[in-house]
């Protein structure tokens, strides 16, 4: 897991609980760098300030929506922020969702209730086959 320490995520989730949760196993994981947003346009505007490795995005949170968010991040100008893996987060099941997410481009999925082990293996998925510098 030691990738992870070289990891800069952005987590966009607007229910206290789960940013708690969030929070705790990232950093029992030694994450090097975790912003969380806690609504759609606080997480465009930290995605605009930071450099993320991955972001995990709610889908329904106040402002904009996880959809409008990963659009904005799928229609960015730079190419490097535009490629980054995109995570969401959703209480509904993965075939309700399947095609919207095809259509913007979001690369995964993760049920809510999430487990700890079920969000370190999604990340593992996409963080440990990346060059993090």
């Amino acid at each position: 897991m030691n990738f992870l320490q070289d990891a800069s995520i952005l987590v966009a989730e607007d229910n206290l609980v789960n940013q708690i949760l969030i929070k705790k196993i990232l950093k029992k994981w030694h994450v090097r760098n975790l912003v969380i947003a806690s609504d759609g346009q606080e997480a465009i505007d930290e995605f605009e300030r930071g450099e993320f490795d991955v972001v995990l995005i709610d889908i329904q949170m106040p402002v904009f929506d996880g959809f409008t968010v990963a659009k904005y991040i799928r229609s960015n100008k730079d190419p490097h922020k535009r490629e980054i893996p995109i995570l969401i987060f959703s209480a509904s099941s993965y075939h309700e969702i399947k095609n919207e997410m095809d259509q913007i481009g979001i690369n995964d999925f993760v049920e809510k209730p999430f487990t700890p082990e079920a969000l370190i293996g999604k990340l593992t998925e996409y963080l440990n086959s990346k060059d993090i510098s």
